[in-house]
């Protein structure tokens, strides 16, 4: 028989009656009409049963309902000394003079556990949908019994199936905290938020459980939708762990942020069109295409994005594969990948740096001091030589800024997409349904031409730029400082973008002009729900004459600089460059990789415009569009009954992203275990520049209906895309993001504007950060980022 819940204080004294595994700390209760009318003997009693600090907690009738939890609402006090009369007398009024004046409320005195390892709380459910996942958020390092239900530290979040295999769980605390849980589920037959303590000598205490009071709004069929599921997954990374013809490797793994990062660009769970067009555009062979005509390994044609019940994943080792120098031998190819996986498995902090921290992608100038450092022993003399060669002559080929250089000519064809773009106008209410469609098949094309495979190599040439300047700052060649002024001096086209709009917000020009070039922009480039700046109505509200807007200055070498540099690159053999040439097209790759990035999002922000005219002939709307594929729209043979067609379509594309959002899955996939037992996203934040900021955060996302005052505020937004770039026009303290890389986009705009930047910080700090709309601290030379108040 279960144990019946009564108050916090009734339901703890019942279970310390029942023989268990854990310990309910020494208690103590009494209502308030007690209180009222013995508190002498109250008192008299606490001094007698308790000898230690004690904690004075509310146990409140109106709590730990089945329908309504009140957690939080009233007061607690802690480390309180039971023989200090004045002091437990104040403590227990504190607590009463936090309720709703109801007599029979109680007050729970407990002794203060100081011994403790682990503290946190277990929900036995999510506490959103009811999917069937125990979620562990615990604190092991302050010692604190609150610092979770406090929120008092950045902690540790765990997603474990329920049904879990007890041989993925390979953590005795973590075990401890399950046993804990499923010991209190056979007890109370419940689901159940728990608070709990672990002591140094592993003595598991129970300080509180509760009944989830919002079971009651689950989903029924969550459970055997996720139970149907999950063996899929297991299936899919046990293949995918196989070899593959033509692809080296022992294993792979699954990221949501290395290489092309679709965590920052389509997010963690995209419905289906903003994922299909990332997939064509990109993922699908663009990707390989452009590594290739660079030098880099040729791949059979296999993509380099999974999606994993809907969520996008990187396979690794395909993309670390693509990082070879082509013709390199396959024995010595296949030792890198592997070394490479395994640092990565080693070190999954670096999962938004695997090309700073993991691979090298070229032959920067301190090339072999860090491959002996991370990969001593992989490679012979003679086989570590034989790399060196061919990284050697890939890297020299690709710094050549003569006629056959990838970047100059890719660069060409992005300015060719440009041109085409401004000759024509688009009027697609007076196509028809099959007219549109061939439209968007036309941009689709061209987007891939001119727009993502240049783009994909001038962001390849980005990356290689900020390697090789980084090694130069190692080498000592050049400091920090000046490496800062440098970026500041780059004038890209959020430059560019910030001066017109202070132009439009002056009257100097014309508001139609501002919108032709900037208009196509969208917080969610491939989101069809996410809107434009031509239909944002407040986007000049607020436009802030800041330091932002200030004149570039000028960026050359000093005499110094450029010797120190000429010398390393004597030294290392790179011979197509000199330290003129090389500033000329660190310049020309960073520019460039911003200006065509900014290009090709025109086609799909006008393919996608195209897309909700075509779906009013189907009265679909962009909602509704939104859950449909590329594939499926695109489709020549259709049924007659195309209205019901669709719509059925993007009810299923529904429920699919829906099933998306209630199985967890990891930022990383290592193995199977991983389908089970699922780490939330802590990330080590790339920081920008080294300038401190402070102020209260602002929340922003893709799907905002307009342009939010930002003035004064640290801006923090998930996915770090362009067209965010307004917030630069309206003087923001800093910026924090969830996901993004060293060298991601809003890096690349918050070094060009000396602006403080945290990105790429993970789920667990980004959600403590932005859902309070706290005061932060937000120091990059430091690095550091915390809350203030």
């Amino acid at each position: 028989m279960s144990t019946p819940f009564g108050t916090k204080a009734e339901t703890l004294y019942a279970l310390s009656q029942k023989e268990t595994h854990f310990t309910i700390p020494k208690s103590y209760y009494f209502s308030v009409v007690d209180w009222s009318n013995n508190q002498d003997i109250i008192l008299e009693n606490i001094e007698q049963k308790f000898d230690t600090k004690i904690i004075v907690r509310s146990s409140a009738k109106n709590e730990d309902l089945a329908n309504n939890s009140c957690a939080g609402k009233y007061k607690s006090c802690l480390f309180v000394n039971p023989h200090d009369r004045d002091e437990l007398v104040h403590a227990i009024k504190d607590v009463i003079n936090s309720y709703e004046k109801n007599p029979y409320d109680q007050v729970l005195i407990q002794t203060m556990i100081e011994d403790v390892a682990v503290s946190g709380v277990i929900m036995t459910h999510n506490l959103e949908d009811g999917s069937p996942y125990y979620i562990l958020n615990y604190d092991d390092m302050t010692g604190k019994t609150d610092s979770i239900t406090g929120g008092k530290s950045i902690h540790k979040t765990v997603y474990i199936y329920r049904d879990f295999k007890d041989d993925s769980i390979q953590s005795r605390r973590v075990a401890a905290m399950l046993e804990l849980a499923k010991e209190l589920e056979l007890l109370l037959n419940d689901a159940l938020d728990i608070e709990f303590g672990l002591t140094h000598d592993g003595v598991m205490f129970l300080f509180q459980v509760r009944r989830i009071s919002i079971s009651h709004l689950w989903t029924l069929d969550i459970k055997e939708k996720i139970k149907k599921t999950l063996p899929d997954i297991e299936n899919f990374i046990y293949k995918s762990n196989l070899q593959k013809d033509g692809i080296l490797g022992d294993s792979t793994l699954f990221g949501v942020m290395p290489d092309w990062n679709p965590a920052e660009l389509i997010g963690v769970v995209p419905r289906q069109l903003s994922c299909s067009l990332f997939r064509e555009l990109v993922t699908k062979s663009i990707w390989r295409e452009a590594r290739e005509d660079m030098g880099y390994r040729s791949l059979p044609p296999v993509e380099l994005m999974a999606t994993i019940v809907g969520r996008p994943y990187i396979d690794v080792r395909t993309s670390f594969n693509s990082f070879l120098p082509g013709f390199l031998d396959d024995n010595i190819s296949k030792k890198l990948v592997n070394a490479w996986l395994d640092r990565l498995k080693n070190n999954p902090e670096y999962h938004d740096k695997v090309e700073f921290e993991i691979v090298q992608t070229v032959y920067d100038l301190n090339f072999e001091e860090e491959f002996n450092k991370r990969y001593e022993n992989i490679l012979s003399k003679k086989e570590q030589n034989l790399y060196k060669d061919a990284l050697l002559k890939l890297t020299n080929s690709v710094l050549d800024l003569g006629e056959q250089s990838t970047l100059l000519l890719s660069l060409n064809k992005v300015e060719n997409l440009d041109l085409l773009q401004k000759k024509r106008t688009f009027c697609w209410s007076k196509k028809d349904s099959s007219e549109i469609l061939d439209e968007v098949s036309k941009l689709i094309t061209e987007c891939k031409e001119f727009g993502t495979l240049p783009f994909s190599i001038i962001a390849r040439h980005a990356f290689i730029a900020e390697s090789i300047l980084r090694s130069i700052i190692i080498k000592g060649a050049i400091t920090d400082d000046r490496v800062e002024n440098f970026k500041r001096s780059l004038n890209t086209v959020s430059s560019d973008f910030v001066s017109d709009a202070i132009a439009v917000f002056e009257k100097k020009l014309e508001k139609d002009v501002f919108m032709k070039k900037y208009g196509h922009l969208r917080p969610g480039t491939y989101d069809i729900l996410s809107l434009r700046y031509c239909d944002m109505d407040n986007l000049f509200d607020d436009v802030i004459l800041n330091r932002l807007n200030s004149l570039k200055d000028p960026f050359s070498f000093t005499k110094e600089e450029e010797g120190a540099i000429n010398r390393l690159l004597k030294k290392a053999g790179i011979v197509s460059t000199d330290s003129s040439r090389l500033l000329q097209y660190m310049q020309k790759a960073i520019i460039g990789r911003e200006y065509s990035k900014f290009v090709y999002t025109k086609n799909i922000s006008d393919l996608l415009e195209g897309l909700a005219h075509w779906g009013q002939y189907y009265n679909l709307s962009r909602e509704d569009l939104s859950y449909l594929s590329i594939e499926d729209i695109l489709k020549t043979e259709l049924p007659n009954d195309k209205n019901n067609h669709f719509f059925n379509l993007s009810k299923l594309g529904k429920s699919k992203v829906l099933l998306s959002q209630e199985v967890k899955l990891g930022y990383l996939i290592k193995e199977v275990d991983d389908v089970y037992v699922v780490p939330v996203h802590r990330s080590s934040p790339n920081f920008i520049t080294r300038r401190r900021a402070e102020g209260k955060t602002v929340y922003l996302n893709s799907k905002s209906k307009e342009a939010l005052s930002v003035v004064d505020k640290i801006v923090c937004i998930e996915n770090a895309d362009p067209g965010f770039d307004w917030i630069f026009a309206k003087g923001i303290k800093g910026l924090i993001t969830k996901y993004g890389g060293a060298n991601s986009h809003m890096a690349i705009r918050c070094a060009e504007f000396g602006l403080p930047a945290a990105i790429g910080v993970g789920d667990q700090l980004f959600d403590s950060l932005f859902k309070k709309n706290i005061l932060v601290e937000l120091n990059c030379a430091d690095n550091v980022i915390r809350p203030i108040a």
